[in-house]
């Protein structure tokens, strides 16, 4: 009986490896520009900066454009997400700033197969302001199958969302090779609380949208911003404006009841082991 127990212990070690390995919990308050991003990609007068000291986030910054749109992207280097695994990542978007007409101004998290890039999931959080000075925020969730939007899903829209903050999230399920959107409207404020966008298959399923992934693959984690001008220019964009926060990755733990009967057979075994002692 004692080798069966040392067995069992064993087989629980065994069981416990899968969940050990390749697992990660990793996070960015932008205290600094660290070394877990890629070097940021601008168009025209874009740039990120961290903010003054002690505010710890990521802004970005234009100087004021009469025409035309900026762009800047910075890529997560830390991590990547895996096919085969279950994860979650997630990041603040503030807007903080008063627009000009015909002004648009965007936040967005893409995760993207890593293998073509071209196929990724969009959340995005968006300030406009129309050429009679009314602005709204919106959410968009939308997934691009080579390049291009992938209808079915069609894309999805929150609008009018009242905080000038909010939390995007993206969540992976590899039982059904499901990447999902969500929200939170009022960010890290009481306590982060989700509401589903959209969801769809990757894979090449019935509804799937077919990205050819393999078990080898894994998925890469994007911040983009943007900033356009209308008919009358935009305002500049300055520390502290329009910014992103508390960046979060993670990969799942297992579920309550694994651990449960992981755990239930061991104690099996181990009172068997000592009513054979005594």
């Amino acid at each position: 009986m004692k080798s069966l127990f040392r067995l069992g212990l064993i087989g629980f070690l065994v069981a416990l490896a899968p969940f050990a390995r390749g697992q990660f919990s990793v996070s960015d308050d932008f205290s600094t520009l660290s070394g877990n991003w890629f070097n940021e990609i601008t168009t025209g007068t874009g740039a990120f900066s961290v903010s003054v000291p002690g505010t710890e986030v990521l802004s970005y910054l234009d100087g004021g454009l009469t025409s035309a749109t900026t762009t800047g992207s910075r890529d997560w280097k830390n991590n990547t997400g895996s096919y085969t695994q279950n994860w979650q990542v997630q990041v603040d978007f503030t807007f903080n700033f008063t627009q000009a007409n015909s002004q648009s101004s965007s936040w967005s998290l893409y995760v993207g197969n890593l293998a073509d890039i071209t196929d990724n999931i969009q959340g995005m959080f968006q300030l406009s302001t129309t050429n009679l000075g009314v602005a709204s925020r919106n959410i968009v969730g939308l997934y691009n199958t080579n390049g291009s939007p992938a209808s079915p899903p069609a894309p999805e829209q929150i609008w009018d969302v009242a905080s000038s903050t909010v939390t995007l999230q993206a969540i992976y399920i590899a039982a059904t090779h499901t990447l999902s959107l969500a929200y939170d409207p009022n960010g890290s404020v009481g306590g982060y609380s989700f509401t589903p966008i959209t969801s769809a298959a990757v894979d090449g399923s019935v509804g799937g949208l077919g990205w050819g992934m393999t078990n080898s693959d894994s998925f890469g984690f994007r911040l983009a911003a943007s900033n356009s001008a209308g008919s009358t220019g935009t305002s500049s964009l300055t520390a502290d404006q329009m910014f992103a926060d508390n960046f979060a990755a993670s990969s799942a733990i297992p579920e309550p009841s694994t651990y449960a009967a992981i755990f239930g057979a061991l104690a099996l075994l181990a009172a068997g082991w000592r009513r054979r002692q005594g």
